[in-house]
């Protein structure tokens, strides 16, 4: 997760339209708090957030990226629970690792 505009600077154009491994953006529609305040006040993020995949085909084949708005916020949201997430992120990690395994492919290690 980055910054909504991280992608705009011409200096990252490598990591981007440059790149055949960068395959979309998900942009977030709310913003994300992530800090509870516990001083009364409500909590007011300022800045737009994005989710940027980028993928290392076996294949040789590249598409176009593709971008993505996530769902229109429900009426009553759940707070951002940056463990879950970030636990979530860890655990299909693994579950691709398993895959790859399961299909004769490599296991992880550490470079």
């Amino acid at each position: 997760m980055l910054p909504c505009d991280f992608d705009s600077a011409k200096t990252r154009a490598r990591y981007f339209g440059d790149c055949p491994h960068f395959v979309g953006k998900i942009v977030l529609r709310r913003r994300v708090v992530w800090f509870e305040r516990n001083d009364g006040k409500r909590a007011a993020p300022r800045e737009n957030s994005a989710w940027f995949l980028w993928v290392k085909s076996l294949l040789r084949v590249s598409h176009a990226p593709v971008i993505l708005y996530s769902p229109a916020a429900a009426e009553r949201e759940l707070p951002y629970d940056g463990a879950r997430d970030f636990e979530q992120s860890i655990n299909a990690c693994y579950a691709a690792i398993r895959d790859r395994v399961a299909a004769g492919g490599e296991g992880w290690g550490p470079r």
